[in-house]
């Protein structure tokens, strides 16, 4: 049952999956399972819904991505779209970011129990870590379910080099009204937006390209960010 609807929905947006990659799947749907009675991973556990949700979603971005390419997923959690992206494409390294510990324990020792040597996870916060070294390092950065588009673009522009891309999973582009200069701001562009029918509603993936670098200011302290999303200022800060 697994392997068939794994196999149907994936080849519905063009994925093609081998066995032993379908097989790494179900093994890791059932340790997030058992490991969700620990620790909170997803309220997601019926397996056909886990598989549209968390699966095929996730790996609805994979086109976007070329061979080669290193990839920061910003506020990973349970390892979305980390885990399915890594497993479909193993010529992608994956740094999987999330500021709870014990989820980047988790996808750290699942990452080795199913040989998964493109993927690793860090535990640090994404502000913090957007004015570290791993600062525009990265090909790609993509995030799923994390925050608002203001807020997000701010924590993920500062990680992705010039020419670098962002892929952020919206259900559509209505969180971008008025943002023009702002993106401006971020040294970013919208290229596209990829948009899919999913079971379970709208779905879309807007592609951000970064355009220079970022201004050092840039990333904010969360507090500031969340309390005034670059959106809403009306100055240039």
């Amino acid at each position: 049952m697994f392997f068939e609807t794994m196999n149907i929905e994936a080849e519905k947006i063009g994925v093609s999956l081998s066995k032993e990659q379908i097989n790494l799947f179900e093994t890791l749907y059932h340790d997030i399972l058992q490991a969700n009675e620990k620790f909170n991973l997803t309220a997601i556990k019926a397996q056909e819904e886990f598989i549209l949700k968390h699966y095929i979603d996730s790996l609805a971005g994979l086109r976007f991505l070329s061979g080669g390419d290193s990839v920061i997923d910003v506020g990973c959690g349970a390892g979305f779209p980390s885990f399915p992206l890594a497993i479909a494409k193993n010529d992608i390294k994956i740094t999987a970011l999330d500021s709870t510990s014990k989820k980047i324990a988790f996808l750290n020792e699942e990452a080795k129990k199913l040989n998964l040597k493109n993927l690793i996870g860090v535990a640090a916060r994404a502000e913090d870590a957007g004015k570290g070294a791993m600062r525009e390092s990265f090909d790609a950065a993509i995030s799923r379910a994390v925050a608002p588009l203001p807020i997000l673009l701010e924590l993920l522009a500062p990680f992705v080099k010039s020419g670098g891309k962002i892929l952020a999973y919206k259900t559509d582009e209505s969180e971008l009204e008025g943002a023009a200069d702002k993106l401006k701001e971020l040294s970013i562009k919208l290229t596209c937006t990829e948009r899919f029918n999913m079971p379970y509603g709208k779905r879309a993936i807007l592609i951000f390209e970064k355009e220079g670098a970022l201004l050092e200011k840039y990333p904010r302290q969360y507090g500031q960010i969340k309390k005034k999303p670059l959106w809403e200022i009306k100055e240039r800060t």
